[in-house]
């Protein structure tokens, strides 16, 4: 139940937040007014840590984090989901890289600044943000304990009217073992 009402909770949250159109950018730029913070894309720290554990949490944090785009201007969702391999210094983890292909009159800018105002809604930290000549970078914690968190870097490119694409990569925490 909830999976469904997330995209009809962002649609209503867009629709009340007005749209702006710029000759640089699409013409759809929904901006977010997230008032119910959504406790599916908090993740859920499995114990032990393992490559199977971490897998199913972080591609169910990465679904919910998709449903938060109106289903509408989405064209294709390229998935990617790999074991990270650790070096000397650092143990694996677990990658979800997701490159969503909107309808060309979505602006992807805007896509990408409405997910993260509802993920920060619901308690994730921003680490960085840069947004500068239609792109947009964010990087964002899912809490303030390094060795529990999950990391998150959306990016969206408009510099390029008809190309919308948004771009999601999670990463676990460490893995145990």
């Amino acid at each position: 139940m909830r999976k469904a009402l997330a995209p009809i909770m962002l649609a209503v949250a867009l629709l009340l937040g007005g749209c702006t159109t710029t000759s640089a950018t699409p013409t759809t730029s929904p901006t977010p007014t997230p008032t119910i913070a959504d406790p599916a894309l908090r993740p859920v720290l499995p114990t032990p840590l393992t490559a199977d554990s971490a897998k199913a949490e972080t591609e169910r944090l990465a679904d919910a984090i998709d449903e938060l785009i109106i289903p509408s201007s989405l064209v294709y969702v390229d998935n990617h989901s790999v074991l990270v391999a650790g070096s000397n210094s650092s143990k694996n983890s677990w990658g979800v890289l997701r490159t969503i292909t909107l309808t060309p009159s979505t602006d992807p800018s805007q896509v990408a600044q409405s997910v993260i105002a509802v993920l920060e809604h619901s308690g994730w930290v921003l680490l960085h943000n840069t947004t500068d000549s239609g792109t947009t970078v964010v990087a964002l914690a899912s809490g303030t304990e390094t060795k529990k968190s999950w990391y998150l870097l959306v990016s969206a490119d408009a510099s390029k009217v008809g190309q919308s694409v948004v771009t999601v990569q999670l990463e676990s925490p460490a893995l145990s073992s």
